[in-house]
């Protein structure tokens, strides 16, 4: 007996299929992979989380993330940004 496997139909599936740890989102229904971040990149993530970060638990405003953290803001956009809830 064949075992069938069916391929993924849309982004979000395909998305979802990524192994985990893959530096990849799904904007506009399009998988779109990354190279690893930049030393600049990075120092300017570290500094724009910092401040965010600060203002928040200084305000008790609330909880801070940054990425690998998915973020589905639909079927066919997923991000992974610097945010609060």
């Amino acid at each position: 007996m064949e075992t069938y496997i069916r391929p993924p139909r849309t982004g979000l599936e395909a998305f979802e299929l990524m192994p985990e740890g893959t530096l990849c989102q799904l904007i506009n229904d399009t998988i779109v992979i990354s190279p690893a971040p930049t030393t600049p990149h990075q120092e300017l993530l570290d500094e724009i989380y910092y401040q965010l970060k600060k203002y928040v638990k200084t305000n008790n405003a609330g909880k801070t993330f940054f990425a690998p953290v998915d973020v589905y803001l639909n079927e066919k956009n997923i991000y992974q940004p610097i945010f609060f809830i």
